[in-house]
């Protein structure tokens, strides 16, 4: 397991530990005299230009249990401590395109995109919005990376990272506190997301559709449009100790038809994600051509057609409870440009019924849970809207 070191600083660069990622204005345990500058620097705090949410168009979003939702835009972040009662806007650090994320009481702003191979890359870490740390994730002699994604898992913050200009491969970080982060593994597939079981570790890299019915499925092959005749098979690696990845599923085959090939290369082109309520013990995921797809152990996954429930491949969100109702939202087409959404309501996730939403919820609207309570609604026509039952929405944007 690689340690590197994280440069970090508010106004200039302070050396605190050989391989070691710190966030500015936290101490190295064990090491207080060596960085104890570290803990007496200002937190770092974008001005602000509004005292209320601008209008435009959303590229992130990210929200907690408390109140608090970080709206980016393409010039913009737009804070709110109050689920969108008031407003506070200041401009992003720079003209880039930022994402934010949220884990477990951190908020992290990174760039998404890498212009230079060795760009610094800063990560802004935050507890509620106002008050930024930041963070450089500096692999010696490597080319920059930027964060894929952020998750709590089985106790630890893990950060996914990509490096620049790298089309397969992805590094992983880990940390006990979301603020000093330890290089723990290279995985040489660009994965998204990770899941725990209770005793395995699954990392996913979406899949291929191919053509070609194969003449024994392999682990994790399905045929996932029955309509279209088209197959897929599941990028998978498992891990007992995130250290140590074993490939399960998604190697490159001779003599299969893959749908996206690029200078004879085939791309990936099969997108999944993880449901939010499942059974102890099983992991349980779905795709987007009406899928279900479920293991035991991590390793093998099982897949069930619910075409009766998402007759189109328009983006779904996982399942959120709501007071005693299980939710998930779906999108339709309309009419050029209009996107709206669909509720499926259920109490037991086994009979659902259909609601179509108002026409003024956000326009092709994806949905996060911020806590028990809130749901919280976006589109990509600026509007964010909240809802505590899934049905009746409140605009706050």
């Amino acid at each position: 397991m690689k340690k590197f070191l994280l440069l970090v600083h508010m106004m200039v660069l302070l050396l605190v530990s050989p391989g070691i990622i710190q966030a500015e204005g936290q101490k190295t345990p064990g090491l207080e005299n060596a960085s104890e500058n570290t803990a007496d620097q200002d937190p770092i705090v974008f001005p602000v230009v509004f005292q209320r949410a601008t209008g435009d168009s959303i590229i992130s979003l990210a929200a907690d249990e408390k109140g608090t939702i970080i709206a980016v835009t393409y010039d913009y972040i737009n804070v709110t401590h109050d689920f969108g009662k008031t407003w506070t806007t200041s401009k992003t650090p720079t003209s880039d395109m930022y994402s934010v994320m949220y884990a477990q009481g951190k908020f992290y702003l990174s760039k998404m995109h890498v212009n230079k191979e060795y760009e610094e890359i800063p990560i802004y870490v935050s507890d509620n919005g106002d008050q930024w740390s930041i963070l450089h994730l500096t692999p010696d002699g490597a080319p920059a990376v930027t964060i894929v994604n952020v998750q709590y898992v089985n106790g630890t913050y893990i950060l996914i990272a990509k490096q620049y200009r790298t089309e397969n491969g992805s590094i992983l970080f880990t940390s006990a506190d979301g603020m000093v982060w330890t290089e723990t593994a290279n995985i040489p597939s660009t994965v998204y997301f990770l899941t725990w079981n209770g005793s395995v570790y699954t990392a996913y890299g979406s899949g291929y559709i191919f053509y070609n019915k194969p003449a024994t499925f392999g682990r994790n092959q399905f045929l996932v449009d029955s309509k279209d005749k088209r197959y897929a098979e599941m990028i998978v690696y498992s891990s007992n100790n995130l250290q140590d990845w074993t490939m399960q599923s998604g190697q490159v085959k001779s003599g299969m038809l893959y749908k996206f090939v690029v200078n004879d290369i085939p791309s990936t082109n099969y997108y999944y994600d993880v449901e939010k309520y499942t059974a102890d013990g099983v992991i349980t995921l779905y795709d987007y051509y009406g899928n279900i797809l479920t293991s035991k152990d991590g390793k093998s996954f099982t897949i069930q057609s619910r075409r009766d429930l998402f007759p189109t491949n328009y983006h779904r969100t996982p399942t959120f409870k709501a007071g005693k109702n299980y939710i998930i939202f779906t999108q339709y087409w309309h009419s050029p440009g209009v996107i709206r959404s669909k509720a499926l309501v259920s109490t037991d996730r086994a009979k659902w019924k259909q609601i179509n939403l108002d026409k003024n919820v956000p326009n092709s609207m994806d949905v996060i849970q911020a806590n028990d309570n809130t749901l919280v609604g976006y589109g990509d026509d600026g509007r964010i809207a909240i809802s505590n039952n899934g049905i009746d929405w409140k605009k706050i944007r």
